[in-house]
């Protein structure tokens, strides 16, 4: 037998084995209840699926790009809140110790 034959002979071998394959599906499907048109709407559920969850991953990077932002601020506001609260207190030990103007000048921000 030449390698031709071969690829004949395992060619065949897999065009069996795939039709009795399905044949056991299709039994399988039949007993259970399971339609042609079933499938179908099981594929189009997947689909539905898998497009909420792409929609819902979009939502949540842009949710965490807005996490981000909002901290970035945040840290921004607290750095020039804490800078405002020194000068105060440079202002009122100023006046406690009852200096004459002008004030200690405002220190600058970053």
């Amino acid at each position: 037998m030449t390698l031709q034959d071969w690829g004949l002979i395992a060619t065949a071998f897999v065009a069996i084995a795939t039709a009795l394959g399905t044949l056991i599906k299709t039994t399988a499907d039949r007993r259970a209840g399971i339609r042609g048109a079933e499938h179908t709407e099981r594929r189009d559920t997947v689909a539905d699926r898998d497009a909420f969850i792409d929609q819902i991953q979009e939502q949540l990077k842009d949710a965490n790009a807005r996490a981000a932002a909002s901290e970035a601020a945040r840290s921004a506001t607290v750095e020039l809140l804490e800078l405002e609260r020194a000068y105060t207190q440079i202002l009122r030990d100023h006046i406690y110790r009852r200096q004459a103007p002008p004030p200690p000048a405002r220190p600058s921000t970053p």
